[in-house]
């Protein structure tokens, strides 16, 4: 599995800061480990500072087989990291499908 967090327009919450959140993060993170096997998250940021917050965030799984977390800042450093072909585009917009949420 193969997962693109673009945080380039909404930029981190403020909650990210936190290290105690960081704390309860990486702690639930190890059980969707367990769920999802191998897998790879990048996280795509426009400032230094998110740049920085998120890579203390994900730090820790940088040399783990299974899966593997990474901030970037240039989001074709991201599509070679991933596998993406150049132009790959995912057409969110579905007619035939509708979310209901209650």
């Amino acid at each position: 599995m193969k997962i693109l967090r673009d945080h380039r327009e909404t930029g981190l919450p403020d909650k990210m800061k936190s290290t105690d959140y960081v704390s309860r993060s990486r702690e639930l993170l190890k059980e969707v480990n367990k769920q999802l096997g191998a897998y790879r998250i990048a996280a795509v940021v426009e400032t230094s500072s998110d740049f920085a917050t998120i890579h203390r965030f994900m730090a820790d799984s940088r040399e783990k087989k299974a899966y593997a977390h990474r901030p970037f800042r240039d989001i074709s450093r991201v599509r070679d990291w991933l596998g993406v072909p150049d132009g790959y585009k995912i057409d969110f917009y579905r007619p035939d499908v509708v979310v209901v949420v209650t």
